[in-house]
């Protein structure tokens, strides 16, 4: 990637034996520690997206479902309406905007109960990966999103208030919600992967990601409508479980004990290839507080996307329901143009051509 190549540092750093070991500060300590295993993080990723999504998609419909009930309980609306040329006549059509409306407003006051304690929790915990390694940080999330599916399904299957449901994504807020996960992830590429390498690594564990994104949607419709909403739900704790289960059991750890650092806490491809663009950049020591950083900004735009997007979907479903596409098109086309620039500034800069990144020093753990 011409216009982002920075010049690699290398140094000796003590060992945790009676002998140096020569260090790439952008690589790692040393690849033989590396295995077969670690590509276990894609499987997890993919069972995990697929049980996280899916589990989504199925309490936004039983959402949608129990407002219906509520606000129309003997009323059976007509099914089959076409919604390319509305009849605001039809008292159907006007019914089921209503609805729609309200679940809007359930579904982004859930949003905001789970993402904003995120945030936080993501800026604390983020930067630790780089002490504790990252497994533990994968696992405290999934946790989370395994108590959301188990609270929403016994919330179901009680038929509970709806309001009581946000309790179940305050929990997983607390346990950074699936931000934190792609946090310890992609940290964890970064450790395996040599600065050459890095970018596919990160794209791999992208594809992961999307794969059990969309195919949780496309089993998940099907599924719903043949075994009603508890089944559903089922699977998809099913597959955090294991998901949970390979990671404790066979996916080892990536960050080397003997990397002890003193961190801050602030420390689909385009997303992975930024981030790679950003991982190559910064030291092997500092991995953890730079996805840190990005799952902050990941995290605070997707609730302020869903705050907005909510809003405007509230305010135009009755008469206009492609407006959050072209908002969302809108968007898209901006950091498009804002990528072209950077890259366009990036080859014409000397400076970055001719940089030195110096990452923070290693720190002997005699000396803490």
């Amino acid at each position: 990637m011409t216009g982002f190549e920075l010049e690699t540092p290398r140094k000796r750093i003590p060992n945790t034996g009676d002998h140096e070991a020569e260090v790439d500060e952008f690589e790692g300590v040393s690849s033989k520690n590396r295995s077969w295993r670690n590509w276990f993080l894609g499987i997890v990723g993919l069972l995990y997206f697929m049980g996280m999504n899916m589990a989504l998609f199925i309490i936004s419909q039983y959402i949608y479902r129990r407002i219906q009930i509520n606000e129309y309980p003997n009323k059976t609306f007509e099914t089959g309406i076409s919604f390319c040329g509305l009849n605001y006549s039809n008292p159907d059509v006007l019914g089921l905007a209503h609805v729609q409306e309200l679940a809007a407003g359930v579904n982004l006051r859930f949003t905001l109960m789970s993402t904003t304690p995120s945030i936080i929790v993501n800026v604390i915990l983020g930067s630790y990966t780089d002490k504790f390694g990252r497994k533990f940080l994968m696992l405290f999330s999934m946790s989370g999103t395994l108590l959301r599916i188990l609270i929403c399904l016994l919330g179901a299957y009680i038929n509970m208030d709806i309001e009581l449901f946000g309790i179940a994504f305050v929990v997983e807020g607390l346990t950074g919600q699936v931000f934190a996960w792609l946090l310890a992830s992609y940290a964890y590429v970064s450790d395996i992967t040599h600065r050459k390498n890095r970018a596919i690594g990160i794209v791999l564990n992208a594809v992961g990601v999307g794969l059990g994104t969309s195919v949780s949607t496309l089993v998940g419709g099907p599924f719903l409508q043949a075994a009603g909403f508890t089944q559903p739900l089922i699977l998809s704790a099913a597959l955090v479980v294991l998901g949970i289960l390979i990671t404790v059991f066979l996916l080892p750890e990536s960050y080397p004990k003997e990397k002890l650092t003193v961190v801050g806490s602030l420390g689909m491809l385009t997303i992975p290839m930024t981030r790679s663009i950003m991982t190559r950049m910064t030291g092997s020591d500092r991995q953890g507080a730079l996805a840190a950083s990005i799952s902050f900004v990941e995290t605070s735009c997707n609730l302020i996307a869903n705050v907005g997007l909510n809003a405007i979907y509230q305010a135009t479903v009755a008469y206009s329901r492609g407006a959050t596409f072209f908002v969302m098109a809108a968007c898209n086309g901006l950091s498009f143009i804002l990528l072209i620039i950077l890259k366009i500034g990036s080859r014409s800069s000397p400076d970055v051509k001719n940089s030195t990144v110096r990452p923070v020093s290693y720190i002997e753990k005699t000396s803490l």
